[in-house]
């Protein structure tokens, strides 16, 4: 083989391998891969809402608005995905949700809540926590932690139940075990504050998963699954403003 068909074999094979790379880390496959890793070998508390590169962005945005509003919806990417106000028929209500957030991180960005003025805080977070190995005792304290600083600024926080991932979700049966686990935490928390605890688990899944009609990747919700969600939501809202007018 001539050295110009070697060289040109060679970069053939070259340009095959970055592109097999770009695919590769396009496709989120590292971080699945990372994932299962934590998951397998039971690392725990090796990863911080600073590696979420959508964090930063996000959190300023929230930051720098100004707009007071009754109600927070404060989470991870499932809270991030809905438009709240047109959900539940409101205009009282900012989004406070971010794609891939944990605990620590909702923890660190309280003051995006604070500064709103809200009376009511929709608190939905952990599955994260789970996903990306963070130890429950550790998830715990920061639930605690978001907890007090809203009583302390006169928010009204409602503790919302980690959702059960789909059955067809990678690691699905032991992340489902953990969603349990906390979930038993998050009600003692809320009985403790004497706060609300709202199990949405009661409503959208169903022997310990995710129902499929209200998912489309076993971890988020679709249109029909944030309609049941919102229908909850608003059933607890006019039992508290009745509640409220006594």
């Amino acid at each position: 083989m001539s050295l110009f068909k070697k060289n040109k074999l060679y970069i053939v094979c070259l340009l095959l391998s970055l592109v097999t790379v770009f695919m590769f880390l396009k496709g989120n496959y590292l971080k699945k891969i990372t994932e299962s890793i934590y998951l397998i070998f039971d690392i725990k508390d090796n990863y911080s809402y600073e590696m979420n590169r959508n964090y930063e962005i996000q959190r300023d945005k929230h930051m720098s608005y100004a707009n007071q509003a009754d109600i927070v919806m404060f989470g991870n990417s499932i809270t991030e995905m809905a438009e709240w106000n047109e959900l539940l028929g409101r205009s009282d209500i900012v989004n406070r949700g971010i794609g891939g957030d944990i605990t620590e991180g909702m923890l660190n960005r309280i003051e995006s809540v604070t500064k709103v003025k809200p009376e009511i805080c929709f608190f939905l977070g952990g599955i994260n926590d789970i996903i990306k190995n963070i130890s429950q005792d550790k998830t715990i304290s920061n639930v605690e932690n978001i907890i007090s600083v809203l009583i302390k600024n006169n928010i009204k926080p409602v503790i919302q139940s980690v959702i059960y991932t789909g059955s067809y979700y990678q690691n699905c049966k032991a992340i489902n075990e953990e969603v349990s686990e906390l979930n038993n935490e998050l009600s003692g928390i809320a009985k403790t504050n004497e706060i609300a605890f709202i199990d949405l688990n009661k409503y959208l899944s169903d022997e310990g998963y995710l129902k499929n009609e209200y998912t489309y990747d076993g971890l988020h919700l679709n249109a029909k699954g944030y309609k049941v969600w919102a229908e909850i939501l608003n059933d607890f809202l006019s039992a508290d403003e009745c509640q409220s007018a006594k």
